[in-house]
């Protein structure tokens, strides 16, 4: 089975790991290269690098992962609970 680098998922979520004000265009300035465009472009392909060397399955099994998981599952469940309460409060009743 193929592991799942998180680079992946962050570009499928069209999060930007992109350090480049340019989004890598290369026109960073007045549509010429900046100054530091090299520096970004470096520093953005370290971070895909990063990023493909860290495994969902992997991540998934870190406990702080786990906790922040289950700290936002209660947080969404308790926000659903609470609109459903209101929609049945602003709901005529038969």
């Amino acid at each position: 089975m193929p592991v799942l680098g998180m680079h992946w998922i962050i570009d499928a979520a069209d999060d930007a790991t992109d350090a480049t004000s340019c989004g890598g265009a290369g026109d960073c300035q007045d549509g010429a290269l900046c100054l530091t465009h090299d520096l970004w472009e470096d520093l953005s392909i370290r971070i895909r690098a990063f990023l493909d060397g860290v495994a969902l399955a992997g991540l998934i099994e870190r406990t702080a992962v786990r906790a922040v998981c289950w700290r936002q599952d209660a947080a969404a469940a308790s926000a659903l609970a609470s609109l459903k309460a209101a929609d049945s409060a602003r709901s005529p009743k038969p």
